[in-house]
């Protein structure tokens, strides 16, 4: 070897050692300082969600086309005309709170008081920092793991928490949870243990789901300490309660509301959950890593624990029943579902959001096992355990990113989805007329989400909400239904889950728009725009607005902007028949089942549709008799979310229809009587009056306002 050449790759070599030197010496500093440690992981794992400012990755599936939407639009809706109970922006309106979505959540709070994005990267760098952490002190301080283990498993469980935002910080801070109760009722005074305690579940109940993680976390923390580090002191278990009872308080209002909506919603019938989307979610992004180490742990522990079967066992079987225990819960549920009534609807398999949890200390108790092991070349033995377990986190959390950058490119971020000019130019002040008050419908897909219009200040009539009523689900089933007769995969995909109201679209030309759904039923449901990203054929829609160059591939228009504006391929169609959000009419037809209602609805043009008002037989006793056409004027006087007041003039007995979907708690008064409103075609509101000038006023009243 030449003298040069051996220079050169002695030197290489030397500067490669002290790289690693450097590094070795740098993460001992930092291991020194826990805090400053998991703060720089939790940096980096969420690199991708701030390194490029609001141009960054943003999360689409349970984030972008739901919470983050809802929570801008709360925002909007707040600075122009306070806070609600009615949530007029999806499903022709709903209950706010029914979809666990409070003004004083902790991340709902932080999109109130700061801008968008930085109040959405807060929150997912807070998930990474508190799983990562408080996983790392759990294996410390409780489980009595090394410090190499700890860190293992609390990089391991923030690369599953970080960025589900939907679930809030109820999964991210449950491991923190934990090691607070222990730290607490071994060594606080006793005094001050109820205090903090409570103090600790308050913190905790702001900070999570009432619906995706409270009941689960709570169930599994009674779990942990039967099983995990079992404790048999009354008084244990009494500061137990006092934090669970804490945690569940801030959500009385919620527990009230969902209660009140439950038993009319669409999942009030719902009995089994969709087990294949339960192990899809299992099965999807950085899960693969947890699902991998929960096996080999479950593999490889019992042949390598010595000192802590019991205590490994505990975890292996917490990571078993919240994996797979689905089955049996939905079979349970199924044999009981005659007692739970609309309790069918909740969603008892959630346990499996905590599954990777309990598979990451699974793995790092024996890999704490792996590194306690006596055998020659001991040293290298460790080296390689604590290498190759480095080594599967850093390719599970790069195959995570280069996830990430696909759905980036593919789905676009924040700013391209949020900030469209086309969308923007559809907005307008507070309403002053009837037509000022309209509604826009999504031709949907993985690209465009209804939700996206909320960011707008739009209101929607379709959207992807946790709870709404069934009567509306029937009605949109109506809608689509010339898509989901097609497609039975499709059909039970909204009949039997449901949670998407979308105009399901394929992504290609849609050369006649009647083949996914019926016009004349979204211009009965007040929709004036049709919003899509491929082009629309129907003689009832005219195109107002279009790309100047239509995508060739579905990654032409992100890469075309950049990602750096608002995006461009959008369609925009005005529904030439829309009928206003609220009207006269003069005729009355009666049917004996809502079934047969609907059925008569598909075959009614739009101008049938405004003359005549479909109504069920139960209801026909609070309709005045005489209802026939003539001349009428409908005037807004008044409108916010919990409010609409109208002035209705009319020569004859008529029905004043109002397209908002029909709520029990929704109150009506006309000339300050109160007066019963009735579904109209299934899922509107309709009142009766009599010939005259009336002031007519309606006020959203559910019962836990008096909170």
């Amino acid at each position: 070897m030449p003298v040069e050449t051996y220079t050169a790759y002695e030197s290489c070599t030397t500067a490669v050692v002290r790289l690693r030197n450097g590094l070795l010496e740098t993460s001992t500093h930092l291991w020194e300082r826990p805090v400053l440690f998991w703060v720089l992981v939790a940096l980096i794992l969420s690199g991708e969600y701030w390194c490029a400012g609001p141009y960054s990755f943003l999360r689409i599936h349970d984030n972008a086309d739901s919470f983050v939407p809802r929570a801008i639009a709360a925002k909007q809706s707040l600075h122009c005309a306070g806070p609600s109970y009615w949530w007029p922006f999806m499903a022709g309106g709903l209950d706010r709170l029914s979809q666990d979505f409070s003004y004083t959540q902790l991340t709902t709070l932080l999109f109130l008081l700061l801008p968008n994005w930085t109040a959405y990267t807060l929150v997912i760098i807070a998930q990474f920092l508190l799983s990562g952490y408080g996983t790392c002190l759990l294996c410390t301080d409780v489980l009595q793991l090394s410090r190499l283990a700890a860190t293992f498993a609390g990089v391991a469980s923030s690369l599953f928490v970080g960025g589900l935002l939907y679930m809030q910080f109820g999964l991210a801070s449950f491991p923190l949870v934990i090691w607070a109760l222990v730290v607490v009722s071994q060594n606080a005074k006793p005094g001050r243990r109820a205090l903090l305690i409570s103090l600790a579940g308050l913190a905790y109940g702001v900070t999570t789901s009432l619906t995706i993680t409270l009941p689960f976390a709570l169930a599994l923390l009674i779990l942990w300490f039967l099983f995990v580090t079992p404790s048999t002191k009354p008084r244990f278990w009494a500061l137990l309660a006092v934090f669970e009872i804490a945690a569940v308080l801030p959500h009385a209002k919620t527990i009230w509301a969902l209660l009140c909506n439950a038993a009319d919603s669409h999942r009030a019938n719902r009995v089994f959950e969709d087990i294949r989307s339960v192990m899809s979610t299992l099965s999807s992004g950085p899960s693969h890593a947890i699902w991998i180490f929960a096996l080999w742990a479950i593999v490889f522990g019992p042949l390598i624990i010595r000192d802590r079967r019991k205590r490994y066992f505990s975890l292996v079987g917490l990571y078993l029943f919240c994996a797979f225990g689905f089955v049996g819960l939905n079979l349970l549920k199924f044999l009981a579902s005659s007692r739970l009534a609309f309790g069918n609807g909740f969603q008892i398999d959630r346990f499996y959001e905590f599954a990777p949890f309990f598979g990451a200390l699974a793995t790092a108790t024996v890999i704490e096992s792996c590194l306690e092991t006596q055998i020659s070349g001991t040293a290298n033995y460790r080296r390689f355990v604590w290498q190759a377990a480095v080594a599967s986190l850093v390719i599970f959390a790069a195959a995570t990113k280069y996830d990430h950058l696909k759905i980036l490119v593919s789905q676009g971020n924040g700013v391209y989805n949020f900030e469209s000019g086309r969308i923007r130019q559809l907005r307008h002040g507070k309403p002053h007329t009837l037509a000022d008050l309209w509604r826009v419908a999504t031709v949907g897909d993985e690209t465009l989400h209804p939700a996206y219009m909320n960011t707008y200040g739009l209101e929607t009539i379709d959207g992807y909400p946790n709870l709404y009523s069934r009567r509306f689900q029937l009605f949109w089933g109506n809608v689509i239904d010339p898509a989901v007769a097609r497609d039975r995969r499709l059909w039970h995909y909204f009949f039997d889950w449901g949670n998407r109201i979308y105009l399901f679209g394929s992504g290609r030309k849609i050369s006649h728009f009647a083949d996914i759904a019926r016009p004349n039923l979204l211009s009965l449901a007040n929709t004036k725009y049709i919003i899509s990203r491929v082009p629309v054929e129907s003689s009832q829609l005219e195109c107002i607005s279009a790309p100047p160059q239509p995508p060739t591939t579905r990654f032409a228009a992100a890469l075309r902007s950049g990602l750096t504006s608002g995006r461009k391929d959008i369609y925009v169609y005005l529904n030439r028949d829309w009928l206003p959000r609220a009207f006269v009419a003069g005729n009355v037809a009666s049917f004996s089942t809502l079934a047969s209602l609907n059925r008569a609805l598909a075959q009614s043009d739009s101008a049938t549709l405004k003359s005549t008002v479909f109504l069920e037989d139960s209801f026909q006793s609070a309709i005045v008799s005489g209802i026939e056409p003539g001349p009428s004027h409908l005037e807004l006087l008044e409108y916010s979310a919990d409010t609409l007041k109208l002035f209705c003039a009319t020569t004859r007995p008529a029905v004043v229809v109002v397209s908002n979907t029909y709520s029990r708690f929704w109150r009506c008064r006309v000339d300050g009587i109160q007066r019963p409103i009735v579904p109209a075609y299934g899922t509107f509101w309709a009142i009766s009056v009599r010939p005259g000038e009336h002031t007519i006023s309606f006020e959203y009243r559910p019962p836990y306002s008096i909170l």
